[in-house]
């Protein structure tokens, strides 16, 4: 296991007994929850975790009381809305695991050591076959400006366009 994320969240699974799943989306760990909640890895460099979860979900005034004691912990507020709120903590802090694993409500695995093996190997073929894929891309998209005849002495392989647009 060579990947931080992968790391860190395998870490914390087998202090709690607990299997991680891999996102497909981003290729990314995650411990999964009732009600679509979740943990994951919210900084890799400081070595932080995240939870996700939907604030909708608790009873009566249960949001008031759970942000109360997520702070009175510790645990940063990341993002609070209508729907969901993520909440970032230290895995190494008792208490803020112990919140974290209330509200994301994971259930321990009889096998979660063998099934968290098996799930490494899987996130690491699938990352490479990621890596293989974008460099795939990037050749054919070159291939198509050079038959184009564009004047590729300046082209950046690695530009990315942002996702935002300015319109006027």
């Amino acid at each position: 296991m060579c990947d931080k994320d992968v790391q860190l969240i395998d870490e914390f699974a087998e202090r709690y007994s607990l299997s991680w799943e891999i996102d497909i989306h981003g290729i990314k760990p995650v411990i999964v929850g009732k009600d679509g909640a979740f943990i994951y890895v919210y900084d890799e460099a400081n070595g932080n975790l995240g939870i996700c979860f939907c604030p909708d979900d608790l009873p009566g005034d249960g949001w008031n009381l759970t942000i109360q004691s997520a702070l009175h912990c510790g645990m940063k507020i990341i993002r609070d809305c209508l729907s969901e709120a993520y909440l970032a903590f230290d895995p190494k802090n008792e208490k803020q695991c112990s919140m974290a694993l209330a509200l994301c409500q994971a259930t321990p695995a009889p096998d979660a050591i063998a099934q968290n093996a098996l799930t490494s190997g899987v996130i690491a073929k699938a990352r490479q076959r990621k890596a293989k894929q974008l460099e795939h891309q990037r050749v054919l998209k070159e291939l198509a400006l050079e038959r184009k005849g564009c004047d590729l002495s300046d082209y950046d392989p690695t530009y990315q366009p942002s996702e935002y647009r300015l319109t006027l």
